[in-house]
């Protein structure tokens, strides 16, 4: 089998429901070096050390808004593509119109601390084992119960004909929003998904929130950022929690955030 080619995604709006602009939000340190970084910013430049990862799109909306994520990407030589505000699962399919003989790594721009080790693990497996899974997240399939790793480290991988597939088939406006959705909903039926398993160093039995949704969870990834990036930020997902063990109470900054978690419906 020929090795597999791979294109990473990265969904972002300025337009968050919860917290608008946070993924243009700037990150403190008291190195300049990593001083005044945004969350986009911390995101892209950590994902280079995965060996997988190579050509990045940002998937934004065609919302004025959104021109500073034009501008960001612009500046940072990532390629952009912009659509519909509303249709997510079509402005990804667009983005990917282009990469049909490529497999997806898809992440999203409010994930800043995403460990490019993780994402290899992931891609790892999904390699080993295709054709055999159409689609391999670490995110427990949309179910909290069995999402063993902590919240902001969520990867999913898939193949871009899949996608593009499911962009002409998906009607329901829940599909249209989240492009994964039809994956999930559509198990057994017409894909095989696999959750991998997460390695103990991983995991805690405390639910570590390290996505970025509220002011909350900016106290939370501010306090790690200022701890690690004295020295650089490239800091890893061990290292974190190692850090987090040790100054438990600032999980307590974000404890009572509730994840919001698409339904699928039968």
């Amino acid at each position: 089998m020929n090795k597999l080619k791979f294109i990473t995604t990265i969904e972002a709006r300025m337009t968050s429901t919860r917290l608008p602009g946070k993924v243009l939000k700037k990150f403190h340190s008291t190195n300049p070096i990593y001083d005044n970084l945004s969350c986009l910013k911390i995101l892209t430049e950590r994902i280079k050390d995965s060996k997988f990862i190579s050509e990045i799109i940002v998937a934004t909306s065609d919302n004025n808004k959104d021109d500073e994520i034009e501008i960001f990407c612009n500046n940072n030589n990532i390629k952009c593509y912009r659509g519909n505000e509303n249709d997510v699962l079509g402005r990804l399919a667009g983005a990917l119109q282009y990469f049909t003989d490529q497999h997806v790594i898809q992440l999203t721009g409010d994930n800043p601390f995403i460990d490019p080790k993780v994402i290899d693990y992931v891609v790892d497996i999904y390699s080993k084992e295709y054709p055999k899974y159409d689609f391999v997240t670490n995110n427990g399939l949309l179910k909290l119960e069995n999402h063993d790793i902590p919240l902001g480290m969520d990867i999913s991988v898939f193949s871009v004909q899949k996608l593009i597939d499911n962009s002409l088939l998906a009607k329901d406006n829940a599909y249209r929003e989240h492009p994964s959705l039809y994956f999930y909903k559509n198990t057994r039926e017409i894909y095989k998904c696999l959750n991998v398993p997460i390695p103990s160093y991983w995991k805690r039995k405390s639910k570590i929130r390290l996505t970025f949704d509220t002011d909350q969870d900016y106290y939370l990834l501010q306090s790690i950022y200022n701890h690690f990036s004295k020295t650089n930020i490239k800091f890893s997902l061990e290292e974190i929690l190692n850090y987090l063990d040790k100054n438990h109470e600032l999980i307590n900054l974000n404890s009572n955030i509730k994840q919001k978690i698409p339904i699928i419906t039968n």
